[in-house]
């Protein structure tokens, strides 16, 4: 699904910064 692939961009984000 795509919620998941942004959810997981998202949560990839917030892990780097």
């Amino acid at each position: 699904s795509r919620a998941g692939l942004v959810l997981a961009n998202l949560w990839k984000m917030t892990y780097i910064k």
